[in-house]
């Protein structure tokens, strides 16, 4: 009996290729589902469409064989930075586009090293900040970082919030301005 053959790549849709990088990322089918905008059952049904073109039901075989075939990059290097992910938004930002662009223009100054945006609680702080990190990481080497700060209490302690990030470190200084 011989073993069925690979798929030549022609055969690969946009989607499935997109899946198989997502998945050689590491990420769960409910996390590509959600990055992708499509329920898990469809990544579920994508994935047996990818095993079947690759020849196995095993999905860490289903990468191996996909990067062998090209498909895939290489994956990077360990010691590669990678900067965090920002949290997953639902749907498309409208509106605030005067806000935005004052952000935005805030952002690309190289003074400035941190917004807080402060307010009511319910007006749209966090999926501003969201939008605002998605449209200015790729500006940045280390990408954005969100820091959700709802839990903070008292004005003082947000620093301290910020520097227990593990992608960040305080350094104090005994200047002020």
């Amino acid at each position: 009996m011989t073993e069925p053959q690979p798929t030549p790549l022609d055969d690969f849709k946009p989607r499935e290729i997109e899946i198989l990088q997502l998945m050689a990322q590491g990420l769960s089918n409910q996390a590509i589902a959600d990055a992708l905008f499509i329920t898990k059952e469809t990544v579920r049904w994508y994935n047996k469409q990818i095993y079947s073109k690759v020849g196995t039901s095993r999905r860490t075989e289903a990468i191996a064989l996909a990067r062998n075939m090209g498909l895939l990059d290489e994956p990077e290097p360990e010691s590669a930075y990678k900067p965090p992910a920002l949290p997953v938004t639902n749907g498309p930002f409208i509106g605030r586009d005067d806000v935005m662009t004052e952000l935005v223009d805030l952002v690309s100054h190289p003074d400035v090293r941190l917004i807080s945006l402060v307010g009511t609680g319910g007006m749209g702080k966090s999926r501003l900040a969201l939008e605002l990190g998605n449209r200015v990481s790729n500006m940045f080497d280390h990408g954005a970082v969100f820091v959700d700060l709802t839990t903070i209490q008292k004005p003082d302690e947000d620093c301290l919030c910020c520097a227990g990030k593990p992608e960040c470190t305080l350094n104090r200084s005994s200047k002020t301005s």
